[in-house]
């Protein structure tokens, strides 16, 4: 999702937000960006650095120390998940009708 919306650059959320855009896309927008803040700042706190190429060396003892945190931050993305497809299939049966 990162790499999709990297070319819109680091104020995305006001060029894809329109004042026309429903309440309740804007809660799911809203869940979905904070889902995304909190497992960003989780990746990066269980990060040891950088290998030899250039990659991400993980921290497995901080995984797993953050086990809890890591369920808690799948099981909102979840409902954020089933949210968005809730309102997706309602705005599909309205468009149809």
């Amino acid at each position: 999702m990162e790499k999709a919306l990297e070319p819109l650059g680091s104020d995305r959320s006001a060029l894809l937000a329109t004042d026309d855009e429903p309440d309740y896309c804007r809660t799911v927008r809203a869940e979905l960006e904070e889902v995304m803040q909190k497992l960003r700042k989780l990746l990066a706190d269980c990060r040891r650095g950088l290998d030899k190429h250039g990659n991400p060396r993980p921290s497995r003892l901080k995984w797993l120390w953050k086990k809890n945190k890591v369920d808690e931050l799948r099981d909102i993305a979840r409902q954020a998940k089933q949210d968005l497809q809730i309102v997706l299939s309602g705005h599909m049966l309205f468009v149809q009708q």
